[in-house]
């Protein structure tokens, strides 16, 4: 597993494990992440999805994690 879904997998660990819901903090950090993977053309499926989610449902379905 890269680097980068290492961070995305605690990050989702983390995100999943907070009682009051997920901060706005907690959902932007995947999300420059994914971006960033995305403009390395290193993107998985899953992650481009998270792309397309809106803010909302970013926190309901956390950060995704893929194999690259």
């Amino acid at each position: 597993m890269s680097e980068e879904n290492q961070l995305l997998l605690k990050m989702q660990i983390e995100i999943k494990a907070t009682t009051s819901g997920p901060t706005a903090a907690q959902v932007t950090k995947p999300n420059k992440l994914v971006g960033q993977l995305k403009a390395e053309g290193r993107a998985t499926a899953a992650q481009l999805a998270w792309l397309a989610l809106t803010p909302a449902q970013k926190r309901v379905e956390a950060a995704p994690v893929g194999t690259s």
